[in-house]
């Protein structure tokens, strides 16, 4: 599972961007209903266990990415692109 998640925390990953924009985008459309029926929407964003977890992250990177160096590996990349 580890290794489907992963790759988002590597520079140059558009899948990520891809669906995060397409997530997004459904997000708006949840949002302009409720807003319709003055129902408040919130969306609570919790980091993923291997942004948190250094043993983890360490083990993802020597299982999956043993040649990725530090400039390729970004574990706040996904942050970053949810912010823009």
């Amino acid at each position: 599972m580890m290794e489907k998640r992963s790759p988002i925390y590597l520079k140059g990953d558009r899948i990520f961007i891809e669906l995060l924009n397409s997530a997004v985008y459904y997000l708006s459309l949840i949002n302009d209903i409720c807003k319709k029926q003055h129902i408040d929407f919130i969306v609570v964003i919790a980091p993923d266990e291997l942004q948190i977890n250094k043993v983890l992250q360490d083990e993802v990177r020597e299982v999956y990415y043993p040649k990725i160096d530090n400039e390729e590996w970004d574990i706040t990349l996904p942050n970053k692109n949810a912010n823009r």
